[in-house]
């Protein structure tokens, strides 16, 4: 154990009594911490802070390269860095008082929805849907029980986007809406370009998942409407009705086979 001790001592730098990370060696024979031993020379002491025997001018520093490998020998190892905290999504915040005062509104009636309507709020109440607030979800969907131009209204001003981030149940909801595959189809056929996108790819989604609501859009004139897009200058427009024909496509085929089948007959 005695050994052990003088044997740190002599890892220690005389001037800091810190185990030295960079010994170098004076012309006197004894080692120091560079750093320390520097801010001694720089202070103007000439002498060796051991032995007070006088130093050259400028005395060269030589590198402990030994002690230094020693040290580093028997340190013991740094300990490793913390691992980072795993990331988790923020939740989505908490309904506002003005949001749930929308709700209550919407769902009053034809009369309150319309002031809804009317009042200008309706943008930020998409961006707290957009956001994943069920209760912004659900005064969207009241808001949209009025008839089409209220539908059509909602479509074009991000009601889509907005109710798909909120949850899967709002997309269901959406599905339900009556008529809203008319709606979507108008929407279109004669929105704006970000209008006619989400259109697009909320008749595919749910033609996809309704057979009966993509035999609706058949019959309305979907592929038609298909056939107008899938040559537009906006690349995504042209995309989402290349999709939703191909998912059109696959219920005809459906369809044909189930007709021609032994027995079969279509509902």
């Amino acid at each position: 154990m005695e050994a052990a001790a003088a044997l740190s001592d002599d890892f220690r730098c005389p001037i800091s009594l810190e185990v030295m990370t960079d010994p170098v060696i004076l012309p006197s024979g004894h080692t120091f911490e560079r750093r320390s031993i520097q801010r001694w020379l720089d202070g103007g002491h000439l002498t060796c802070p051991v032995t007070n025997l006088p130093l050259p001018p400028s005395p060269p520093l030589i590198p402990n390269h030994a002690l230094r490998r020693l040290i580093s020998a028997i340190s013991p190892p740094a300990p490793p860095p913390p691992a980072p905290e795993e990331k988790r999504p923020a939740a989505p915040p908490a309904a506002s008082e003005e949001v749930c005062a929308m709700l209550r509104l919407a769902k009053s009636g034809p009369e309150g929805r319309k002031v809804v309507m009317e009042s200008g709020d309706v943008a930020a109440l998409l961006r707290w849907c957009a956001a994943g607030d069920e209760t912004a979800a659900r005064a969207v969907l009241h808001l949209s029980l009025d008839g089409d131009d209220a539908r059509v209204g909602l479509v074009a001003d991000g009601a889509v986007d907005a109710l798909s981030a909120a949850s899967r149940e709002g997309r269901l909801e959406l599905a339900r809406i009556p008529g809203i595959v008319a709606v979507l189809a108008a929407v279109a056929g004669g929105g704006n370009a970000r209008a006619i996108e989400q259109a697009l790819v909320v008749l595919n989604w749910i033609c996809g998942e309704s057979g009966e609501l993509a035999r609706e859009a058949i019959k309305i004139g979907a592929f038609h409407l298909c056939e107008a897009l899938v040559n537009d200058d906006n690349c995504k427009i042209a995309k989402n009705a290349v999709e939703l024909a191909r998912t059109l496509e696959k219920l005809l085929l459906g369809l044909k086979l189930l007709r021609n089948a032994p027995g079969g007959k279509l509902s």
